[in-house]
């Protein structure tokens, strides 16, 4: 989270966005899966995919 703050570089209320959407998740995510198996990996490769392909998209999109 902290990478992501200091890449990002928001202060005031857009800080405090991204940090709330961001633990909104952590909590989501442990309720779902409180500890780490061989299908949470699987589950973590698909969603660093996604995330992948959706800023590739947006590049495009933006960058042509």
């Amino acid at each position: 989270m902290q990478q992501m703050l200091d890449l990002e570089g928001p202060s005031g209320s857009g800080r405090g966005a991204l940090t709330s959407a961001f633990n909104q998740g952590y909590r989501r995510q442990i309720r779902i899966t409180p500890s780490c198996t061989p299908d949470t990996r699987a589950q973590e490769a698909e969603i660093a995919a996604r995330g992948r392909a959706l800023s590739d998209r947006i590049a495009r999109d933006y960058l042509g």
